[in-house]
């Protein structure tokens, strides 16, 4: 009998089951932490290649400066980043910020 799927297609590729779980261990044991609430692999890429590589880093020069220091060293970043950001720095998912903290960072991103 040969592999289909649920729609009678034939499946693609199968994977051996003796590869999988082993490579898999592997790359999560390679993924280092991150040191940035809210950010991924991208977004802490763009912070490390501003000079920003600790929350002691973004702290020290807040949400503001850093999304300004991104934003000038690459295009289409957009003003999430700001959220995640200041998401951070209070320690929590950037869709929790306060009632008016969006309005307030999107006014002063404005300037720059």
């Amino acid at each position: 009998m040969s592999p289909r799927c649920r729609r009678g297609r034939l499946a693609s590729f199968v994977r051996p089951q003796s590869v999988q779980l082993p490579l898999r261990g592997l790359l999560l044991a390679r993924t280092p932490p991150q040191p940035f609430r809210n950010l991924g692999p991208k977004s802490t890429n763009w912070m490390y290649e501003v000079g920003i590589h600790s929350m002691a880093d973004l702290h020290a020069l807040g949400a503001i400066e850093a999304y300004r220091r991104v934003k000038a060293s690459r295009k289409g970043v957009t003003v999430v980043l700001l959220y995640a950001l200041q998401g951070a720095i209070l320690d929590c998912h950037w869709n929790d910020l306060p009632p008016g903290m969006k309005e307030i960072l999107q006014s002063q991103a404005k300037d720059l």
